[in-house]
């Protein structure tokens, strides 16, 4: 924490893709109707619903709404319209041979085995190369200007060793692209790495804003303060950037447990589990937000979870009216428990 107190005072890059998983076998009746399929553990996949769709989120993570469960019998649902279905009462469904069934389970555990060993050592290289410091070390007087334009000091770009890519390739539509990215190397608690994220600085048309250099990672938090356990009161917002504004802003948030940032409005399993010790979150989201967000304080905790869904982005507002702590509190004060 001092060290915050005192800046704010003072696996090799690949393309840029997202592969979907192959369909389980039992759910071959809805093949073709469903294109962002992911798995999400041995026995349970996701992806848009066939019903009330569903499209990436706003920072590039794929429409988990729709679940498709292989353990006991063979079901689906969909926690937005409620669509829930046994396989065999799906659309030219049928149930499944159980010994056919029981060798697709082993050969997705077998590969799920070989995805977990292929994400460690992408991790590892990433770590034993620091590949986030060589980011870091390319901020040129340009891009610590487009920085500073986002609301981050000098100093802060330093402390949380912000950098710049000039040449992050991704492929869209079969097209590779070389764009520049501004990085946000993302760390654990203690400083451990856990990954890069991009924010593209001029994407191609219909192309997400956010890339993570590694994939098949969780999506984790973003600490303001990596050397402060997230626990106690937890101010949890929206977006990396937006997170370190408004713990700029709260002045190292030195009243509070821990400010992080979301990767995005629909808390996946990593990011309930990193916020499992905290006794009360302040969710803070984006206006237009209101339903995602009902459904985030569900997936946290209804009575530990406060909802503030703001009239504005939060860093723009902090930084069109030069809010400083006073403003911001007051502005967290009205975040409300959602039902």
């Amino acid at each position: 924490m001092a060290g915050a107190v005192g800046a704010l005072a003072g696996a090799v890059q690949g393309v840029a893709r997202v592969r979907a998983a192959v369909l389980p076998g039992a759910f071959g009746s809805l093949a073709g109707q469903l294109r962002y399929v992911r798995q999400v553990s041995p026995e349970e996949y996701s992806s848009e619903c066939p019903r009330c769709g569903g499209e990436p989120h706003p920072n590039g993570e794929w429409p988990d709404r729709f679940r498709l469960f292989l353990d006991g019998s063979p079901r689906v649902w969909c926690r937005r319209c409620g669509y829930f279905a046994f396989v065999d009462q799906l659309e030219g469904g049928k149930p499944p041979d159980p010994a056919e069934l029981e060798r697709w389970r082993r050969e997705q555990i077998r590969r799920e085995e070989e995805r977990k060993r292929s994400a460690e050592l992408a991790l590892k290289h990433l770590r034993d190369e620091e590949r986030w410091r060589r980011y870091h070390e390319a901020l040129s007087e340009r891009a610590r200007a487009w920085w500073l334009r986002r609301g981050i000091s000098p100093s802060m770009q330093d402390w949380w060793e912000l950098g710049w890519c000039e040449d992050f390739t991704l492929v869209h539509r079969g097209q590779a692209h070389r764009v520049q990215t501004a990085t946000i190397p993302i760390f654990g608690y203690g400083w451990e790495p856990q990954n890069v994220k991009h924010r593209l600085i001029d994407p191609p048309e219909g192309v997400q804003k956010y890339r993570y250099e590694l994939y098949g990672q969780p999506q984790p938090l973003f600490l303001c303060d990596p050397e402060r356990k997230v626990e106690g009161r937890v101010i949890a917002v929206e977006g990396e950037i937006k997170a370190m504004v408004t713990f700029m802003a709260l002045e190292g948030g030195k009243d509070l447990d821990a400010v992080v940032g979301l990767p995005g409005v629909t808390p996946g399993p990593a990011v309930q589990q990193a916020l499992e010790n905290a006794e009360q979150i302040v969710l803070v989201l984006d206006p237009g937000s209101e339903a995602q967000g009902r459904q985030a304080c569900e997936k946290l905790g209804v009575k530990r979870t406060r909802l503030l869904v703001c009239p504005m982005k939060i860093d723009d507002a902090i930084l069109a009216n030069g809010w400083g702590a006073r403003e911001v509190k007051a502005l967290l004060r009205q975040a409300r428990r959602v039902g």
